[in-house]
């Protein structure tokens, strides 16, 4: 790459660790865990994944690619060696001028949001090939990096079916994206449903109204299984002790977090890690 100084002393350049889009690898065996605070698109170059979440539960191979929803815990196991492609998108997508994201919602399809991976079409491998070479030179370009999301919109709008689509970004899906996005964004501050209905300045009926309509259950429900999520997260992915992990997640002693856990997971917090060590994520509650 020429002019590589200027490349990296300009503005747009995404040299702060966090870039858009991002190439990295795991090695065989790796257990680690994604919680992204915005919503991702993962190519899977080369390898085998195993992700444990609570909308897909399965073997991501290679060549194909995954929607990870913002705030959405993922266990991640590398099966082999691993070469992959981490894209931030936003909820107020278009796949081109004339087609937003919410056209693929449809009211028979919100039962569930279980999300499908998609294969690398043809077009697709090109455009991952390209991208990976990019990634390589180290252009780490803000500018840059909008014209390929741009690119990517257009291929998957021209060379992939609706209901494809629909099934890849169902986590994604709503008639509701303005509230959907809030509610994501906001969830792991608010200690329950009230203080969630105020700062959305909605009366508490009003606010779970609106909120069954967009996500199909109840806000109580739907937070509890967010906390559930983290919680396995946490116990997983981190080193803190579990006292400091039930106090993250409001429980007032470790009596508290130890029946909650013993509650939704049927383990101990001691069980579910040394599980962790013992099995692969497929055998993850």
């Amino acid at each position: 790459m020429l002019y590589l100084h200027e490349h990296t002393m300009c503005r747009n350049y995404e040299g702060d660790g966090k870039p858009s889009i991002d190439l990295k690898k795991l090695i065989k065996g790796s257990l680690t865990g994604f919680q992204f605070a915005e919503n991702k698109i993962i190519f899977l170059l080369t390898g085998k994944l195993y992700l444990t979440s609570g909308i897909y539960d399965d073997c991501l191979p290679e060549q194909y690619m995954i929607v990870i929803p913002a705030g959405m815990p993922y266990l991640v196991e590398a099966l082999e060696d691993t070469e992959y492609i981490v894209c931030r998108v936003s909820n107020n997508l278009h796949l081109c001028e004339e087609f937003s994201l919410e056209k693929l919602f449809q009211e028979e399809d919100t039962n569930t949001r279980q999300c499908r991976p998609l294969p690398f079409s043809g077009s697709m491998q090109m455009y991952v090939q390209g991208l990976t070479h990019y990634l390589q030179d180290g252009i780490l370009c803000s500018y840059f990096f909008n014209l390929k999301m741009k690119e990517l919109l257009f291929i998957l709008r021209n060379y992939y079916e609706k209901e494809q689509l629909r099934r890849f970004f169902s986590p994604l899906l709503s008639d509701d994206l303005h509230f959907s996005d809030f509610v994501i964004k906001n969830y792991r501050e608010m200690k329950n449903v009230k203080e969630f209905a105020e700062r959305a300045n909605y009366s508490i009926s009003g606010f779970e109204k609106r909120f069954k309509k967009v996500f199909h259950v109840s806000a109580y429900k739907w937070m509890k299984e967010q906390k559930a999520k983290e919680i396995i997260y946490d116990i997983h992915t981190s080193d803190k002790t579990f006292k400091e992990i039930g106090w993250e997640h409001g429980f007032a002693s470790p009596a508290q977090f130890n029946d909650f856990c013993k509650s939704n997971f049927g383990m101990t917090p001691g069980q579910i890690r040394s599980s962790a060590t013992t099995e692969s994520p497929s055998g993850v509650p």
